[in-house]
């Protein structure tokens, strides 16, 4: 499973975890493996090179979803990348899909374990504020979600946390 909640971290089946380094790869692996559907590459290269021309960023593209693979390789995942001419998907399981599920059925409990606050905590590389704002826009979204969601479910259950406590 993919862990974004927290630092980075690819976890295999038998528990052990690996963190996801901070490179362009893998800021790419998080943002095809969040958006969990075909994708155009178009789409994909405006985020991390909107001032290249068009077939630099294309290249840019095919070069930096290679050393995806390879990364998805190193976790005997290299099949959940799949690519087709015009668009890209990778699916994976995500920290964040329990998340959502989570928020959905207002299960507190659940909503206490996976708090959105340490999103992409200790990830940072430089520039590629595309990728940068749209990782802020979702850590928004998923934060206000929750605390809608923890608010319902602490007051369905008669939690005794007071709000700021929570976070």
């Amino acid at each position: 499973m993919l862990y974004l909640l927290d630092v980075p971290k690819w976890q295999l089946p038998d528990g052990q975890a690996h963190r996801i380094p901070a490179s362009l790869p893998a800021c790419l692996l998080i943002y095809l493996a969040c958006q969990g559907r075909w994708t155009d590459r178009e789409t994909v290269a405006a985020v991390f090179w909107p001032d290249r021309p068009r077939e630099e960023a294309r290249h840019n593209l095919r070069v930096n979803l290679h050393r995806v693979r390879q990364l998805l390789d190193a976790f005997a995942r290299g099949d959940a990348l799949q690519s087709a001419r015009s668009r890209v998907c990778l699916q994976l399981p995500l920290d964040i899909d329990a998340l959502r599920t989570a928020i959905e059925a207002s299960d507190g409990a659940l909503l206490l374990r996976l708090q959105p606050t340490r999103w992409l905590e200790g990830f940072q590389i430089a520039g590629f504020d595309a990728f940068w704002e749209w990782a802020g826009v979702l850590r928004t979204q998923l934060q206000t979600q929750w605390h809608t969601a923890a608010a319902g479910a602490f007051t369905t259950h008669d939690a005794v946390l007071p709000p700021g406590v929570w976070l």
